[in-house]
């Protein structure tokens, strides 16, 4: 008893040690509390917001508040706001955002956001921040600026201009402003601009290192439009699922999606067709492939789709609230996928439902509904109908779904 007892008085000290070195003595008075009726006023009327996905429960958490507490008030004289959620209150939002660890943070810019890559010390959420606070168009001045760009990972945004001071490199700097996941550059040197092709002013290039690696763009420079081509071509026309890849699949805006499900060699034959479909339906439709081979990412979705990993398939999908899949049936010939692209913007297509096959016997006073009968029977309306739903393995839910309710209980 005496060594049990000194255990667990040993366990209670460790618990209150580390209490105390969470209960820092410090002010989160700078730091806004977001929450589901918040978020998006907030996220949306300000230029600049991070926000940090926290739950109460997190060591992790717990250690990053002091270092973000002091960040908050450092960068609030910048017109940053640094905001925190609870996201094991906000499910809802956690979904929204794919939210799988804790802390999680995310970069908003007028509303529009990016994962936060920075460290969790004040003085890296403060440099990091900055950074992104800065001037968002960087002015290349020789060759050997624009030979440092090709260097640069990500895809890049290129504008030669008459003046840097004229009406269209303020706009292209207003576009800037609105998306900084993207490096923007500009020059009004000719030698410059010939490094990326540009010849006439005004004009503009995108330049990416995966397929449709140089996009022109046509039009006139206002910040709108330069702003929505940017967002529109930033990311591969194909994005490969895998880890951290979550988000850009949603990231676009657009709420209907291809998932190929192929192997490497597979992929490898009709890449070019699904590539040349992606162009067909750029700005209207995420075109994901999904390696059979990569078994760890491929499950979930394999599962999601009720589909086997033993062959090729392309599902179509509509984000919403319950989400609607459709099958495809068709060749891999580019025609065919195209066809189904445009049935798929259209709304011309049949969705599948992951369900059991129907009850060959179903006369029972209570009757068994399965996704395949959902709505012949539960959306039928000769008729009202009560539904349970419940999971087999839990038992107070199975049982109760075997026994039919008394008069007295309906309080009829």
């Amino acid at each position: 008893m005496v060594r049990l007892a000194a255990v667990g008085f040993l366990a209670l000290l460790c618990i209150a040690l580390s209490v105390s070195a969470y209960s820092e003595d410090f002010e989160e008075k700078d730091v806004v509390v977001l929450g589901a009726s918040n978020f998006t006023e907030v996220v949306n009327s300000h230029k600049i917001v991070l926000v940090e996905f926290d739950a109460p429960c997190c060591g992790y958490c717990h250690t990053l508040a002091l270092e973000y507490a002091k960040a908050a008030t450092i960068l609030k004289d910048d017109g940053a706001v640094l905001a925190k959620l609870d996201a094991t209150k906000k499910s809802h939002l956690s979904l929204r955002f794919q939210i799988q660890d804790y802390p999680t943070m995310l970069f908003f810019v007028h509303g529009v956001h990016e994962p936060y890559t920075g460290g969790r010390k004040v003085h890296d959420i403060v440099a990091w921040v900055k950074k992104k606070c800065g001037s968002p168009v960087q002015t290349l001045k020789s060759t050997a600026d624009a030979e440092k760009t090709f260097e640069v990972e990500t895809p890049i945004t290129v504008a030669y201009v008459n003046s840097l001071k004229d009406t269209n490199a303020k706009a292209f700097a207003a576009a800037a402003d609105m998306e900084r996941r993207v490096p923007f550059y500009m020059t009004e040197d000719k030698e410059v601009a010939a490094k990326f092709s540009l010849e006439k002013t005004p004009s503009l290039v995108l330049l990416k290192k995966q397929a449709e690696k140089v996009v022109l763009f046509e039009g006139d420079f206002e910040e709108m439009t330069l702003t929505s081509f940017v967002r529109k071509n930033r990311l591969p026309l194909v994005i490969t699922y895998g880890r951290g890849k979550e988000e850009l699949i949603s990231m676009r805006g657009i709420s209907r999606q291809f998932f190929l499900f192929a192997g490497t060699e597979e992929y490898a034959e009709i890449r070019f067709m699904y590539e040349e479909a992606a162009k067909f339906s750029k700005g209207q439709i995420t075109f994901v492939f999904v390696d059979l081979a990569n078994h760890m990412y491929a499950s979930f979705y394999l599962d999601y789709f009720s589909l086997s990993g033993e062959k090729t398939k392309l599902v179509g999908y509509v984000e919403g609230a319950c989400g609607s899949k459709f099958g495809y049936e068709g060749d891999f010939s580019l025609e065919s996928v195209k066809e189904f692209s445009g049935k798929l913007l259209e709304n011309k297509l049949n969705p599948y439902f992951k369900s059991e096959d129907i009850p060959e016997k179903n006369d029972e006073p209570v009757k068994v509904v399965v996704g395949k009968s959902f709505d012949n029977i539960v959306l039928d309306e000769s008729k009202d109908v009560l539904l349970h739903f419940y999971y087999p393995w839990y038992g107070y839910g199975s049982g109760e779904a075997t026994r039919i309710p008394s008069e007295q209980e309906f309080g009829t």
